[in-house]
């Protein structure tokens, strides 16, 4: 219970949108003092001192952030390279250990982490190395998104406090070589030589990841598959896979130490085959980077290790403790990652379910039963974090674990341990690829299934609870009673919908895209896409990364209307990734030519149509006048209930702005006014401003963008005119609910949602 608690406090301390001051840290002092005088109190303390170790470390990692005046500003930084660098046509991007920091010939302090890019650089960058580097930073930020990945958070738990890149300069040059006895260029080497080992496999990115945890090189339809079949989990190098390699080298090292009279007569035989196994633990786990998973692995390992030196053996609940307490304390952030819980969920669910189990049937009915109890345990983790579930993940477990377990994993080992002799290692490396095929058949047949997923809405908040007990109910060991009452409470996690929006009102979303456009509204029943934001030559798109993953948080199954503002790739980037993965009954766009012809038609003005009590209205282009001129032949939309309206106006420039303040003077009136172009110089006229007379203008741009956008000009010209603003890059993903009753206020995603990390 004392590791439970503890693990409360540290889940508490997540949830502060700001840390406290320093000064509570004392507070250690009188609770660690009663830890040791009234130790019966624990339970109770764990809780306090849960909480105030996440703050310390929070405290500790936010004092290294970067300061404003710094932003985008040319520094000289030297350090050392402490990750595999991930390389491209076009850059290398890596995470450096900052040990200097320069500014106008003057040392400053900075981020101790940082993340960079260098783009087209001729000198290789290797894991190890020190550098001396002239690079632009920007403090840690991510797009804030219903649904969307939060990179913040990510960045945060690795202790990275600050990303840019590397700037063209004489001053960039090595300093010191990487030390080959480092365990990043070991892995580094290890990834060059898989790679010439299997240079065109299929499954390379597969034994990479199972070998040193890289999963860089998985595809999006491998990520698809594995997911879709349960078995994401098998590609990291988990406690299972540590555990079978510490298991299989004990029981060898065993079998051969007991035949040894020279080490039976100084040391007994089972603890020297312990030693052995522990260290073959802690090199794969090494290997993949210490992960979540491989850390509880390792930790357990050890527990059950140390019990066999000291002669005692631990029950497994109070080696779980010991390993989540490790975990914890070790890293306190490591709560932040959906792979925490779902990796300690798993295993005590497993041990709830077994205990007092009598064993009926073989081998085969026993590991199934597991896979149910494992697949059931973690779907509210499943539905809360990913809306969906894999139905068929018993199935595909039953098979996969065992195939990966005792064949793949063990033939990547080999291949690891005879590294140092090509033909052995090149060949255990084939192997393991090859164990991949028929299984990689199989799963592709079971993801493939029409059924193969359970997609939903994201359950509410307070179905949570219930769904515990449910899942404590129908898992629970043989004989507990009363194990049929697990359906009722189970029932609100699939059936409580969020409340649907009434006729005559919506909901309208401009979401965080970085430098680019992109928006939803919402209906009763329908719904409207406005542009899908920017796509990278890296194959970042946010169709992929932002729409879809909001509209899925939505529960949208389908999207009624698709407008295309524009051709530029900040409004039209991420239409090709929203148009393989879900149905869109129509485009209306103001691109024609980039555009499927087979179901979209010109955005004209005139075009117009209501749905549930909701008007919407094309107002621009009309004719032929601005038809195919970029920018200026941008969509305008504008929607509207009674007196309550929003108008969406792409990209257009000054002309555009005249010709409607002097054909659509009232039509283009509304509350809410998405800000032509971002905010540039070349638009919001002070004519087109007083025109539209809205009470807000919002700003699609990204932080600190290179364009600076909105520029100092454009807002002073709103704030003149009695107009409140909001930026996208600032605040996140805005939401507006247009509803009669109420008074119109944009709610910003970023403040809402605040972690003392943002």
């Amino acid at each position: 219970m004392f590791a439970l608690s503890f693990l409360v406090g540290v889940s508490l301390a997540l949830q502060l949108s700001n840390l406290p001051e320093a000064q509570w840290l004392w507070l250690f002092v009188p609770l660690f003092v009663c830890l040791y005088k009234f130790p019966k109190l624990k339970i109770f303390l764990a809780l306090p001192i849960g909480f105030l170790w996440v703050v310390s470390h929070g405290l500790w990692t936010l004092s290294s952030s970067l300061p404003d005046e710094l932003i985008k500003k040319d520094l000289l930084v030297i350090g050392k390279v402490v990750s595999l660098p991930d390389k491209n046509q076009t850059r290398t991007r890596f995470v450096l250990d900052v040990e200097s920091y320069e500014y106008q010939n003057k040392k400053i302090k900075g981020p101790k982490r940082i993340r960079l890019n260098w783009y087209g650089q001729e000198t290789e960058i290797h894991s190890g190395q020190l550098w001396k580097l002239l690079v632009r930073l920007k403090p840690a930020h991510g797009m804030q998104n219903p649904g969307g990945f939060d990179y913040e958070k990510w960045l945060f738990e690795r202790g990275i406090r600050a990303t840019g890149y590397v700037r063209n300069s004489e001053n960039n040059r090595l300093i010191e070589r990487h030390n080959k006895f480092q365990i990043n260029p070991l892995r580094e080497q290890l990834k060059a030589r898989i790679q010439s080992f299997l240079p065109d496999s299929q499954f390379r990115s597969l034994v990479l990841a199972l070998s040193i945890g890289d999963k860089t090189e998985i595809t999006e339809s491998q990520w698809n598959v594995l997911t879709a079949t349960g078995t994401n989990h098998l590609v990291a190098i988990s406690g299972l896979h540590i555990g079978l390699v510490a298991g299989g080298v004990y029981f060898v090292f065993l079998y051969f130490l007991k035949r040894s009279r020279f080490i039976l007569l100084r040391f007994p035989a089972h603890k020297a085959a312990a030693i052995c196994a522990l260290i073959a633990a802690f090199f794969y786990a090494m290997l993949a980077g210490f992960a979540i998973p491989t850390q509880r692995a390792l930790v357990m390992i050890a527990v059950v290790m140390l019990g066999v030196l000291i002669n005692r053996r631990f029950s497994f609940s109070k080696i779980l403790s010991f390993a989540l307490i490790a975990v914890l304390i070790l890293d306190p952030f490591s709560a932040l990652s959906t792979g925490f819980w779902l990796s300690f969920a798993a295993v005590a669910a497993i041990l709830y379910a077994m205990q007092g189990r009598l064993k009926p049937g073989g081998l085969w009915w026993q590991w199934g039963r597991l896979q149910l109890i494992v697949s059931l345990a973690l779907i509210p983790i499943l539905l809360f974090t990913f809306q969906s579930f894999s139905i068929i993940s018993p199935i595909a477990n039953v098979l996969a674990v065992p195939w990966i377990s005792f064949v793949t994993v063990p033939l990547v080992f080999l291949g690891i341990l005879f590294s140092f002799f090509d033909p052995i290692a090149k060949g255990m490396m084939f192997l393991a690829n090859e164990s991949l095929t028929w299984l990689w058949q199989i799963l592709e047949y079971l993801s493939a299934m029409e059924y193969s997923q359970w997609k939903q809405f994201t359950p509410q908040t307070w179905t949570l609870l219930p769904a515990l007990l449910g899942i404590l109910l129908i898992i629970a060991p043989k004989g507990f009673p009363a194990r049929y009452l697990s359906i009722f409470f189970l029932l609100p996690l699939f059936l409580v919908k969020p409340d649907k929006l009434e006729n005559n009102e919506f909901d309208f979303y401009l979401l965080d895209v970085g430098q680019g456009l992109s928006a939803v509204v919402q209906t009763r029943n329908h719904v409207l896409v406005f542009d899908t934001g920017p796509k990278f030559r890296s194959g970042f798109n946010s169709g992929e990364a932002v729409i879809l993953p909001f509209l899925k948080k939505l529960a949208v199954e389908e999207i009624d209307v698709l407008v295309i503002s524009h051709g530029d790739n900040d409004h039209i980037g991420g239409m090709d990734s929203i148009l393989e993965n879900i149905t869109v009954n129509k485009i209306l766009s103001g691109a024609l030519s980039d555009t499927p012809q087979n179901i979209a038609q010109s955005c004209l003005a005139g075009t117009n149509w209501q749905w549930d009590g909701v008007d919407f209205e094309v107002l621009h282009p009309k004719g032929d006048d601005f038809i195919d001129k970029r920018n200026n032949g941008s969509c305008v939309l504008r929607v509207s209930i009674a007196n309550q309206s929003v108008l969406l106006t792409g990209d257009i420039e000054k002309s555009a702005e005249e010709h409607l303040v002097q054909t659509s003077s009232e039509k283009i009136r509304a509350n809410i006014l998405v800000a032509p172009h971002h905010g540039s110089n070349t638009s919001s006229t002070e004519a087109f401003i007083q025109t539209v007379h809205p009470d807000w203008v919002l700003f699609p741009a990204g932080y600190v963008n290179r364009f600076k956008f909105p520029t100092k000009k454009v807002l002073k010209r709103y704030i003149d005119n009695d107009v409140e603003y909001m930026v996208t890059g600032e605040q996140g993903a805005i939401k507006v609910l247009f509803n009669q009753q109420i008074p119109l206020k944009p709610e910003g995603y970023r403040l809402n949602n605040r972690k003392f990390w943002h």
